[in-house]
């Protein structure tokens, strides 16, 4: 796992949650009553800033109409190990498919990997 102080940096300044991805309608949130954001993500259509600069290099695959990318999910340091990412997750692969969507793609760091390849069905 990353020191809190590895994640504040992180957030702080790499590529990921923008306004355009809220405003597309698709990104959610976990809150126990109205207290703090516990977990997050979502999905575009938008290719995002980090696969485009490989597709115009001509690394990275084509995309279809029929596929997204699952966008910024992140659960609270305080908040982890408790099934929030999974909730998030399936609940955006719900939602992807109901507008159409049959792949999903991501990147992943190296602590959500297991995750994410648990997820897979």
């Amino acid at each position: 796992f990353y020191p809190l102080a590895d994640i504040e940096v992180a957030l702080d300044t790499l590529e990921g949650l923008t306004a355009a991805l809220i405003e597309h309608g698709r990104y959610f949130v976990l809150q126990q009553g109205g207290g703090p954001i516990l977990a997050s993500g979502g999905w575009s259509r938008a290719v995002p800033d980090y696969q485009a600069r490989y597709a115009s290099s001509g690394r990275a695959p084509g995309r279809t109409a029929g596929e997204a990318t699952v966008r910024c999910v992140y659960v609270h340091p305080d908040h982890e190990r408790r099934g929030f990412a999974s909730r998030i997750v399936r609940w955006v692969e719900s939602d992807a498919r109901s507008h159409g969507i049959h792949t999903l793609r991501l990147s992943s760091s190296r602590t959500a990997l297991g995750l994410y390849l648990s997820l897979i069905h």
